[in-house]
């Protein structure tokens, strides 16, 4: 097999430079989330796979609580996807000069870059997938059905990192049976391939299986999440795939899509995509959920540019723009996020702001209360951001066991006792009422920059007299939802 190109190497290796130095605003809200996890570690979780986890363990453990080590594990991922990427195209009947540009497209495009500037299950679904598009792209041009257990291996893999890779596995199955790659399942290679993956999937299937199946509870209330230009749902996703990759990748994707759909040697290819695409209209997915299967079409857009040779420099100068043109949000200093509204809530840049003063709020509240109290005293947040970042500053500020009901932090309660007193963060006095007969404003947190981000301005009550014993209280916070 040849080598990619060595400017292929070069532009990975940029792209994991540009993330690393977007260290400065710390860490983001799901960045303490899977620190947290880390702790937990488990062979799934209801709203992400093992493999995230399991990364920030090992990171851990290297680096300590090293902000520049866990970013490691994102920019790392991208210039993966970069060269992997590269190999796709040539896969495809790429150039060198096709496999460069299209490691250049998946390097610039800002859904690409942007999505790789924090640690979260997408920085790593988008190389995963692109290992299997590489397996599948070979299985197709070659006719090899001795490649089946390599790509069972990758689908086990992707689906381990999150389980939205299923709409993927599902376009590849279409592909199979809407094409004439059918005539392999004659042979023994696919169910040889089918049992790599299940074999890799299948203790984290045990593990739904055994916990009331909580993932898929989570996927139903996909529509409660973000909204595109106000959009959610279905109409959402569909806004999502023209705004996510943006004026300038749309066109290298609908002639990538275009390319695989017409030629019939890798039509199995563009069918897989597409058919994935749709599954994830159908299920209302979130637009980024949409990424994987973006690469793959930009990817084989950038070979059909390439070949065709024209407007290369158009599309590369318009690329550049794009590209530019977002980097305030990865970049920007902490005095304009202070300044304006709009950019700090713009790309979540919100979500990396405040949280040693949220831990600190929580801290003073919970010393102010009598020796005796605080040894019985709780702390419930109304997200799972909010335990996760106590228990992360315990070192600096004296915390109560914390826990919250949202997604996997339902899965690590704190210890409550019968009588315990509870200091609940961001809920509502008419809430906390329902699960306990007193309830005391302690305040509202707001960070010192006066960024209005996600838990801007949420109350904090001091709660006393629990209606349930804690076991009870505790189902009724739980809330599986994006």
């Amino acid at each position: 097999m040849k080598r990619a190109p060595r400017t292929v190497w070069v532009i990975a290796a940029a792209k994991g430079v540009l993330v690393l130095a977007t260290t400065h605003l710390g860490f983001h809200r799901d960045e303490f989330y899977f620190i947290e996890a880390s702790k937990h570690l488990s062979p799934s979780y209801v709203d992400f796979q093992p493999v995230v986890p399991v990364l920030v363990r090992l990171e851990r453990f290297v680096f300590g609580n090293s902000i520049y080590g866990l970013r490691l594990i994102p920019a790392l991922a991208g210039a993966v996807a970069v060269v992997l990427g590269a190999m796709i195209a040539r896969e495809l009947g790429g150039s060198a000069r096709a496999q460069r540009y299209a490691a250049f497209a998946l390097a610039v495009i800002p859904l690409f870059f942007l999505m790789t500037t924090t640690l979260n299950t997408v920085v790593l679904e988008t190389p995963a997938w692109l290992l299997v598009a590489f397996v599948f792209v070979r299985l197709v041009r070659t006719d090899d059905p001795k490649l089946w257990p390599w790509l069972g291996a990758a689908i086990g893999l992707a689906l381990l990192v999150k389980f939205t890779e299923l709409a993927y596995v599902f376009g590849v199955g279409v592909a199979i049976v809407a094409t004439p790659l059918r005539r392999h399942l004659k042979t023994p290679w696919p169910w040889l391939g089918a049992l790599v993956a299940f074999a890799l999937i299948g203790p984290s299937i045990a593990w739904q299986a055994t916990h009331h199946w909580d993932v898929i509870e989570f996927v139903r209330h996909q529509g409660t999440g973000g909204a595109v230009l106000g959009l959610r749902g279905r109409a959402g996703y569909v806004v999502s795939l023209v705004i996510l990759p943006g004026p300038v990748g749309l066109w290298l994707t609908v002639p990538g899509l275009r390319k695989l759909l017409a030629d019939k040697a890798l039509r199995a290819v563009g069918v897989a995509h597409a058919a994935a695409l749709l599954v994830l209209l159908v299920a209302a997915g979130k637009g980024y959920y949409a990424a994987p299967a973006i690469a793959v079409l930009a990817v084989a857009g950038a070979v059909a540019v390439v070949s065709r040779g024209r407007s290369l420099r158009a599309l590369t100068v318009a690329l550049v723009i794009q590209f530019v043109v977002p980097l305030p949000l990865a970049y920007a200093p902490l005095s304009w996020l202070r300044s304006s509204k709009n950019l700090a809530q713009a790309g979540e840049l919100s979500e990396h702001i405040g949280w040693p003063e949220l831990a600190h709020d929580v801290s003073r509240v919970y010393t102010r209360l009598r020796p005796d109290e605080r040894a019985r005293t709780i702390a419930i947040g109304s997200n799972y951001t909010i335990p996760a970042v106590l228990d992360y500053f315990a070192d600096r500020f004296p915390e109560p066991a914390a826990g919250s009901g949202h997604n996997s932090a339902y899965l690590w309660p704190p210890h409550a006792r019968p009588d315990h007193i509870a200091i609940l963060i961001g809920f509502d006095r008419s809430e906390v009422l329902k699960l306990y007969r007193h309830a005391s404003f302690a305040g509202r947190y707001r960070d010192g920059a006066h960024v209005q981000g996600y838990d801007w301005e949420d109350p904090i009550y001091i709660a006393r007299g629990p209606r349930y014993d804690f076991a009870t209280e505790w189902k009724k916070l739980k809330k599986f939802q994006a």
